[in-house]
């Protein structure tokens, strides 16, 4: 908890209306040997060009009111649980579509992409790009969450689905659902 608290505290700084400032402090978890916390420094590596924030870093902006959060999973995962106000995005939109259909929504925010780990958010982030949405109207970095839903799940920060809050979480698949931690 000690260190959660710290990785919030020395990650993200609000400073004016929107001066950001995100660095990931340490791992997400007491044991930095887990297998989601070597799965978020794969994709840290994998991406180094995109900004990876903690899910405690999303939740600030989130309580600001000051991100757009879009769930980049497939619907079938999204029906098992969101974060709280999440935009379901289908994780093949092309730039063109995603445009269309979202930039209205990122004027004045900060846009936040999510997925199970970070893989797919990570892809479409790219593929979207900051000076996309900057053009758009979009605020401060393009964040993917580091960890994904599952990062958020090991946190215990809340999750709902159609029926309300909920504990649980779609593994993606056996390889995955592995890293989803029981409530």
């Amino acid at each position: 908890m000690q260190l959660q608290r710290t990785a919030i505290r020395r990650g993200l700084t609000v400073a004016g209306t929107l001066g950001l400032v995100l660095t990931i402090a340490g791992p997400l978890h007491a044991d930095p040997a887990s297998p989601l916390d070597q799965t978020i420094a794969d994709v840290k590596a994998n991406w180094p060009a995109l900004n990876h924030a903690t899910p405690g870093q999303v939740q600030t902006l989130i309580d600001a009111d000051k991100a757009v959060l879009f769930d980049v999973r497939s619907r079938e995962e999204q029906e098992v649980s969101q974060i709280p106000g999440a935009v379901p995005v289908d994780p093949a939109t092309s730039r063109e579509a995603f445009v269309t259909k979202y930039g209205a929504a990122l004027k004045g925010k900060i846009p936040v992409f999510y997925c199970a780990v970070g893989v797919r958010s990570s892809k479409l982030a790219e593929r979207v790009g900051a000076q996309t949405l900057s053009a758009l109207g979009a605020v401060g970095p393009l964040i993917t969450m580091a960890g994904g839903i599952f990062a958020w799940n090991w946190e215990g920060r809340p999750l709902v689905n159609a029926k309300g809050a909920t504990d649980l979480v779609h593994g993606y698949d056996a390889k995955w659902g592995r890293l989803v931690k029981p409530r």
